[in-house]
C-alpha cells in the first residue's frame, strides 16, 4: 500500500515483518512475532513445541509475501527456516526452552549446530548476503527471544 498507493506508514504486521526481514533486524522479526503469538488463545498452547513455533513464524512469512522455507534439506541437515530474497539469504534455527533457566543454552546448542552443518553454505556462491539467527522459544514465557 504505501508504495502503489502512497498511503504513508502503513502499519500491517505483514508489512512490518516484510521490511524488518528485509533489513535483516532479527530483533525486530521477533518482537512482531510475539505481537502473533499474544494473538492466539491460551488454549491452544497446551503441548506445544519447537516445530509448532516454527511453523506458526513459517505461516507469518509467507503470509508477508516473504519467500520462506521450512527444513531445506541441505547435505549436512536442514536449517528450521530459510528466508529468500534477491540480495540476502536469512537462515534461520529454532530451539525450544521449556523455561528462561535453559534459553542461553538452547541459543548455544542452535549457534553451534548453525556452524557445524554449514546450514550457509548452500548460499556463499549467490553473491547475497547472508544472515544467521537463532531464535530461541520461551515455553514458560510463550514467547520468542534472541
Amino acid at each position: 500500500l504505501e508504495h502503489v498507493y502512497h498511503v504513508e506508514s502503513y502499519g500491517a504486521l505483514g508489512s512490518q515483518i516484510w521490511k524488518a526481514m528485509k533489513g535483516r533486524n532479527i530483533s525486530k522479526v521477533v518482537e512482531l512475532y510475539n505481537v502473533a503469538l499474544a494473538g492466539i488463545p491460551y488454549e491452544d498452547y497446551a503441548d506445544q513445541g519447537e516445530s509448532w513455533y516454527r511453523s506458526l513464524f513459517l505461516m507469518l512469512l509467507r503470509g508477508a509475501g516473504i519467500t520462506a522455507n521450512g527444513e531445506a534439506h541441505t547435505n549436512k541437515g536442514r536449517p528450521d527456516v530459510t528466508a529468500q530474497f534477491p540480495e540476502q539469504v536469512i537462515v534461520l534455527e529454532f530451539k525450544y526452552a521449556k523455561g528462561s533457566s535453559e534459553v542461553d543454552s538452547k541459543r548455544a546448542e542452535g549457534e553451534k549446530q548453525i556452524q557445524e552443518k554449514n546450514y550457509a553454505k548452500l548460499y556463499e556462491t549467490e553473491n547475497r548476503a547472508i544472515t544467521t539467527a537463532v531464535i530461541v522459544i520461551d515455553g514458560e514465557k510463550r514467547e520468542a527471544v534472541l
